[in-house]
């Protein structure tokens, strides 16, 4: 993600502070740094309805292509370093509101095998 997508994640943030958040449920597509959803759900205190398809962590881990040379060695750096740390924490956070007891299905992370490590 460019760092001007990051600017206006940010800004966005910063100005829904400052508003109250009204709505029955937040609907929110799970990404690798995308947690928006499930903070606005904390925050407000309003239902989290969260579609995860995949764990990148796991994709990160079992799919990555770091190259050769260099190259490899610098991604495969930057991924156990950072991406994974920063990824294994989105996923738990996202998990975070659908694991409060309010839902019909238990704890939703236990339906996953190995998400976020």
């Amino acid at each position: 993600m460019a760092l001007k997508n990051y600017v206006l994640i940010l800004q966005f943030l910063l100005s829904v502070q400052k508003e109250e958040l009204t709505c029955d449920v937040i609907y929110h597509r799970h990404a690798a740094y995308s947690f928006v959803g499930a903070y606005f759900a904390q925050k407000y205190h309003i239902p989290l309805v969260l579609e995860f398809n995949s764990s990148e962590v796991w994709k990160a881990k079992n799919w990555a292509n770091h190259g050769v040379g260099i190259n490899r060695l610098l991604k495969s750096i930057y991924t156990t370093s950072f991406a994974l740390p920063v990824m294994r924490w989105v996923e738990r956070y996202n998990f975070a509101p659908c694991n409060n007891g309010r839902n019909s299905f238990g704890r939703v992370e236990g339906l996953f095998v190995g998400i976020g490590r």
